[in-house]
């Protein structure tokens, strides 16, 4: 289910799913549709993300070489949820992302005209390699110290054990901006970003 409005794991109270059914805008994400939990834009390698045709994508970023420009949400729980989301427009180098705990990250890599879900702790690499097909949903399921990485509600790879960052509270999405390859982050548009708990 997802978080009611009165829920007290919620410090101001806000459910952060978001559909990003909202107005067009190259400048503003606005705010998550159910909760009006707000996104921070800039801070680290400057970016905007902003919206179109109800997907959330990053409009501009500042900056050269390679970087990721994420769009974060402090959801002020770091246990029992699940964050998924489902992408368009991949392509090579960019590696759109989805991640829980700031930490557990499955990123969509396009390699040889297909794109794969490949599992991360931070910088380390846990596997994966699960082909994505357009219109997938993907994402992160948290419980305790096991971590399940998902493609359409499904587990395709879990990690035990897992106490890294145990108490970070942070999701989000996020880019790869690659200048260097010639890849284009701006064209990839997530369809939502959603968090559901048992």
């Amino acid at each position: 289910m997802v978080y009611l409005l009165d829920s007290p794991r919620f410090a101001s109270a806000t459910p952060p799913s978001d559909s990003f059914n909202r107005a067009d805008s190259s400048t503003v994400i606005g705010v998550t549709d159910v909760g009006g939990l707000a996104y921070p834009q800039g801070g680290g390698v400057s970016r905007t993300w902003g919206i179109d045709g109800n997907k959330a994508y990053l409009a501009a970023a500042n900056g050269s070489g390679n970087h990721d420009y994420s769009l974060d949400l402090d959801i002020t729980i770091s246990d029992n949820y699940t964050v998924t989301t489902a992408i368009s427009g991949n392509q090579s180098n960019i590696q759109p992302a989805i991640y829980a705990r700031g930490t557990y990250i499955v990123r969509c890599a396009s390699s040889s005209g297909s794109d794969y879900l490949w599992c991360y702790r931070g910088g380390t690499y846990l596997g994966g390699n699960e082909l994505y097909l357009p219109g997938d949903s993907y994402g992160v399921k948290v419980a305790g110290t096991t971590i399940n990485f998902l493609k359409n509600g499904t587990s395709f790879l879990q990690v035990t054990g897992q106490t890294t960052a145990q108490t970070n509270t942070h999701v989000g999405i996020w880019v790869t901006g690659t200048s260097w390859s010639g890849s284009n982050p701006t064209t990839v548009r997530f369809d939502y970003l959603n968090i559901t708990t048992p």
